[in-house]
């Protein structure tokens, strides 16, 4: 018995040392004596789709891709040598260190290591990559950002355009332990409402874009799977491959580079006959109909995680939809989460359960009420009547900015914007830096 019992542990050993190699969210490579890395057949090539009906394009022009087109898990990856051929650059490959020159863009990619290099800095991969088909393959986003270009996206007509940044997109240098921190989280991001566009996807960069700029490190309330049952709408991204939403994982990729923090905010914000992002997910409140059962909660907190898992997106919090969970299941939460956004808290608060702290965090200041009346006098009040060592923190629908953005196109599709600095987003940021308040990031507020 004691042989036996001795024999089942090395095989649930070995058996565990099979499944983190094969299911690692990212894939996994061979070396085949050759030095070259090749794409080994494991869970993820099994499920990678070859694309056929996309059409890419490079300032205007449409590449002629002969190599395949992999897709997988709403990620794209592309033939580096087949695109590059075509390109008004230099390409040089030497074993597993490509240098690539185009435009204002000089970088030493290294396959081995993940990663890419631009004068002294060097960056990870978001996904790595592989060799297929006697080419270099890396994902879309990695490409564009390798290289600094712009990517626009047109799902109806499934065409994905490729352009030199003509934008200057750089972060201000951050203000170390300021006195008076501030926390902004853009809320209810999600595959619906209004981010049902290419457009809307494009702009709500934009406003990524201008919040890197100017330093402000941000959280992002993410909503992985959209759902409303009375139009009958599933939009669930972490298992249905589209064009659209590739922009929208794209999106969410493009996000973290910018220096953002993605949280779950709940899996679908809803249940029953209600839409995500008005319903109540979780049990607590009497104004919604909501199993008050363990084991549901358990099920939606777990497919929440699966489905950040699935996609490969880095999650740093939770937040309940409209806070609203009985205390009594935050012990759950815990477990998975070290940072809680609930209520609206006037200090960050530090809960040690054994070896574990949970760190929760409320946003004391609310949000803007109305997009139609997107009017933030009543936040700036609140603002100027904060006492002292309440902590600023407040959130914001990105989509309230989205009628401040223009996009026009000229005539090669460059996707050009103007935006206004009279938009409610932009007036607030001015309001907390006139009255001496510093946007800081979750982890920073963490370490205070």
């Amino acid at each position: 018995m004691h042989k036996h019992s001795n024999r089942m542990v090395i095989l649930l050993f070995i058996a565990m040392g099979l499944i983190l190699l094969g299911l690692d969210y990212c894939f996994v490579f061979q070396d085949n004596g050759s030095g070259q890395i090749k794409l080994s057949q494991t869970l993820e090539s099994s499920q990678m789709e070859k694309v056929n009906d996309i059409q890419f394009t490079f300032e205007g022009t449409t590449l002629k891709i002969d190599a395949p087109i992999y897709l997988y898990a709403n990620r794209f990856f592309i033939p580096l040598e087949n695109v590059m051929s075509q390109l008004q650059g230099s390409y040089n490959k030497n074993g597993n260190s490509i240098t690539i020159i185009l435009g204002k863009s000089n970088v030493n990619l290294d396959i081995l290591k993940n990663s890419y290099s631009s004068g002294n800095q060097v960056f990870l991969l978001k996904k790595n990559a592989f060799y297929s088909d006697g080419m270099t393959y890396v994902s879309l986003f990695d490409f564009s950002r390798i290289l600094d270009l712009k990517v626009s996206w047109d799902s109806p007509n499934k065409v994905v355009s490729f352009f030199e940044n003509r934008e200057e997109v750089k972060a201000k240098a951050p203000i170390v332990n300021p006195t008076k921190p501030a926390l902004i989280r853009l809320e209810d991001f999600i595959a619906g409402y209004r981010y049902t566009t290419d457009e809307n996807l494009e702009k709500m960069r934009i406003v990524v874009d201008y919040l890197y700029n100017n330093g402000i490190p941000f959280s992002v309330a993410w909503i992985p799977r959209y759902v409303d049952p009375l139009k009958g709408l599933d939009v669930d991204i972490a298992k249905q491959n589209s064009l659209f939403n590739a922009n929208f994982v794209y999106t969410l990729d493009y996000i973290t580079a910018k220096n953002g923090t993605i949280g779950l905010h709940g899996y679908t914000h809803q249940y029953g006959n209600t839409r995500s992002g008005s319903g109540a997910e979780f049990p607590g409140s009497p104004n919604y109909n909501v199993p008050n059962k363990p084991k549901y909660v358990q099920e939606r907190l777990e497919n929440a995680i699966e489905s950040a898992h699935r996609l490969d997106i880095d999650y740093t919090f939770f937040e309940a939809p409209h806070y609203i969970i009985k205390p009594e299941y935050l012990h759950m939460v815990e477990k998975r989460f070290d940072i809680i956004y609930q209520g609206n808290a006037k200090k960050v608060i530090k809960k040690r359960n054994g070896n574990h702290i949970t760190w929760y965090i409320g946003a004391y200041l609310e949000f803007i009420p109305s997009e139609e009346d997107a009017d933030i006098s009543h936040l700036r009040k609140r603002l100027d009547n904060l006492e002292d060592g309440v902590l600023a923190s407040f959130f914001f629908h990105p989509c309230f900015d989205f009628d401040d953005i223009v996009i026009t196109k000229d005539s090669k599709g460059y996707p050009a914007y103007t935006y206004s600095e009279d938009s409610p987003l932009h007036q607030i940021v001015r309001d907390f830096s006139e009255r001496g308040y510093v946007f800081v990031s979750l982890e920073e507020m963490k370490n205070r």
